[in-house]
């Protein structure tokens, strides 16, 4: 089971103190830092992969939906919005699970 326990700490603490920090709020922006990057880390970069596909642009990855799930998460943590963030992450980690499951197994 994928569990992406930093991120899920940072909603906590963030729940507890009524907002995210300021580098949940910078780490939130970047694909390495933020819960799919925690995801990629977690199951190796040949799982997850990313591709840069604008040099002016960081990398982000191949899934389609770990783009958009991601992106709602960002949204989610730049509003506070603790429900939709707890909500997000559990999608994330569905989605890495299904990726790491397809993986292991060979399939599409």
């Amino acid at each position: 089971m994928v569990r992406l326990e930093k991120w899920r700490t940072r909603i906590t603490r963030a729940q507890e103190r009524g907002c995210f920090t300021k580098k949940d709020m910078i780490d939130v922006c970047g694909w390495t830092r933020c819960a799919v990057g925690e995801g990629r880390k977690l199951l190796t970069a040949k799982i997850v992969p990313y591709v840069k596909s604008d040099p002016y642009v960081q990398s982000e990855p191949v899934d389609k939906d770990l783009i958009y799930y991601g992106t709602l998460f960002f949204h989610a943590v730049k509003e506070n919005n603790f429900a939709s963030a707890e909500e997000i992450i559990c999608t994330i980690e569905q989605v890495l699970e299904k990726i790491l499951d397809t993986a292991l197994t060979g399939e599409n």
